[in-house]
């Protein structure tokens, strides 16, 4: 390694006729850099790295065959853990851990291959659960659930290949219902000619409702890809019609009042 300086310990059995070496490198510092075993030129075994700075452990696991192979941690510079996982032939597998600066788990799940799978949470800084929801291939699917701090469910709905679609909840912070609506991954049939010009991305469609915390109507939009389209009613607190907005593909038409 460039800047270390490497000091061995050479040990050959007389059985097998393997060739083992203790590794010791160091930074030009004096402060130890790596430091771990080689059989027969590959790396085996226990190793550690460490900062060139301050000498503090940067990294530490174990290889097999000159790949990593089983539980690694990795450190900041202050000593503190950041991340902490399994590898299988130098690739990211199974359960793995990352925490903030403060020690605080910040997500854990699981990878295969170095590809997010299954699932997969989310922390506030101070502990509670803020989000959780399933990976496939890397994107997030299925139903995924978001917290407020209060362990109250904020909002809920589906995804589909790393995508909102379907319909969707949300929530006040004191549990009750704040709006439903519905999502649409574009699709030619459904929406035609892109919206905004783009094919990529998910798009508000459908009807919707938002709700005042004591359950009355709020408001009531239906839009088409994104676009709004159709009636927009406004109401007060008591359920009481205010206006009538009338909207076609994205363009303001008219306002009714009752």
């Amino acid at each position: 390694m460039k800047g270390l300086l490497c000091v061995l310990l050479l040990i050959t059995p007389f059985i097998g006729f393997s060739q083992t070496e203790i590794i010791k490198q160091f930074h030009d510092n004096g402060n130890i850099g790596v430091e771990g075993t080689v059989i027969n030129g590959q790396q085996e075994g226990y190793w550690k790295y460490y900062y060139k700075k301050n000498g503090q452990l940067k990294k530490a696991g174990s290889y097999k065959n000159g790949s990593l192979d089983g539980f690694w941690k990795y450190y900041n510079e202050n000593g503190q853990l950041t991340h902490e996982g399994n590898f299988i032939n130098d690739k990211s597998t199974g359960k793995w851990k990352f925490y903030r600066e403060d020690g605080q788990l910040k997500r854990e799940g699981n990878l295969n291959n170095n590809i997010k799978t299954g699932l997969w949470k989310s922390y506030f800084r101070s502990g509670e659960l803020l989000e959780q929801g399933n990976y496939i291939d890397d994107k997030t699917s299925g139903i995924w659930e978001f917290y407020y701090k209060n362990g109250k469910l904020r909002r809920t709905g589906e995804y589909i290949d790393g995508k909102e679609n379907g319909f969707w909840k949300a929530y006040y912070e004191t549990g009750e219902l704040m709006s439903e609506f519905n999502y649409v991954i574009y699709n030619e049939q459904t929406c035609g000619n892109p919206p905004f010009g783009t094919t990529y991305g998910t798009f508000f469609h459908g009807h919707s409702v938002s709700y005042f915390k004591n359950g009355q109507k709020k408001r009531e939009e239906n839009w088409k890809c994104g676009l709004e389209d159709g009636m927009f009613k406004t109401f007060n607190e008591e359920g009481q019609l205010l206006f009538i907005e009338i909207y076609e593909d994205g363009k303001f038409l008219k306002t009714i009042r009752p």
